[in-house]
């Protein structure tokens, strides 16, 4: 599998939608860097407009733009896009539907030795809590162009949250908003995963086929509107995308659903690879809760390590 750089990746295809579309316009708050709006300012000064580390008045400024026309997109930590704005995103631009996109970087642990006050564990929560707002976390380098391109044509606020960390190309060409994506076809379980850890659940997935287990592996690319028992996110799993699926299926089709995500508590520092285990998270996480959750349903007949001995017996 082909590596991308997930930020170079939006970095290129910004820039490439900006050539494109005369009507974008860039707000950032000083991460030029980082939010990977660098090489747009330089291509076109003109329509980009630094703020400063302010991105309530982003999303003010934003919101006059989009009243005249123009396609506003915010830029800054997934943490400060989502959080620190969540009234002025709330009044000024889903009760209004203006046209603007939120653009969140460094979404979840991503932004891991920074610790937790820069860690975006509660956006998805929340951004899927405002009405009219579409959610999209994009799984890969390639998603996010797609993810990108459909954004701006769709006409109404959308919060895009990118994760910071370089992942393998796995997603297919088929991205539209509001539709799951199925990386590969199973029987026995479901993993739905979303964002940086849907790699994790493909690994999850090719080590579960070692115990005779057919497993299907989901892309929730789109979390609000979603689209439709193993939900694995790098968030609280309090009101993330594991409530958003379960209230789905225990309308449409009750069945066992077992979320992996970070149990309600702040996150510490540390690398994102450490952090990831810590908080169960992780690609053998992912393992150990479908194993246990199969158990019931499905006879397991090959021989387990012993970390999942005592976890399923």
């Amino acid at each position: 599998m082909l590596k991308y750089e997930t930020m170079q990746e939006y970095s290129e295809a910004l820039l490439y939608q900006g050539e494109t579309n005369q009507r974008i316009v860039v707000v950032d708050c000083d991460l030029g860097e980082p939010s990977g709006t660098k090489s747009f300012r330089e291509r076109f000064p003109h329509r980009y407009i630094n703020v400063g580390i302010a991105e309530q008045n982003a999303v003010g400024v934003a919101a006059g733009l989009a009243s005249e026309g123009f396609i506003p997109l915010v830029h800054s930590f997934s943490m400060f896009a989502s959080l620190r704005t969540c009234e002025q995103i709330r009044n000024s631009l889903c009760y209004t539907n203006m046209n603007v996109k939120v653009v969140g970087t460094r979404a979840g642990i991503s932004n891991s030795y920074l610790g937790a006050t820069h860690h975006a564990i509660e956006d998805i929560a929340v951004m899927s809590s405002i009405p009219n707002m579409v959610v999209v976390s994009p799984c890969d380098g390639k998603e996010v162009r797609n993810a990108l391109k459909a954004s701006i044509e769709y006409d109404g606020p959308v919060y895009l949250r990118i994760n910071k960390t370089n992942t393998e190309n796995i997603s297919k060409n088929d991205f539209m908003l509001g539709k799951a994506s199925v990386i590969r076809d199973g029987r026995d379980l479901t993993l739905i995963g979303t964002g940086d850890q849907v790699i994790n659940c493909v690994k999850a997935a090719d080590t579960l086929m070692g115990y005779g287990l057919s497993v299907r592996v989901v892309n929730m690319s789109t979390i609000k509107p979603v689209d439709e028992q193993i939900i694995v996110e790098t968030g609280n799993m309090l009101n993330g995308l594991g409530a958003q699926v379960c209230r789905v299926v225990c309308r449409e089709r009750p069945v066992p659903v077992r979320i992996v995500g970070i149990n309600d508590s702040f996150t510490e520092t540390g690398s994102y690879y450490e952090l990831m285990h810590k908080y169960r998270i992780d690609e053998n996480s992912i393992v150990k809760a479908a194993l246990e959750s199969v158990n019931f349903k499905v006879p397991v007949t090959a021989g387990l390590p012993d970390e999942f001995k005592d976890d399923i017996a």
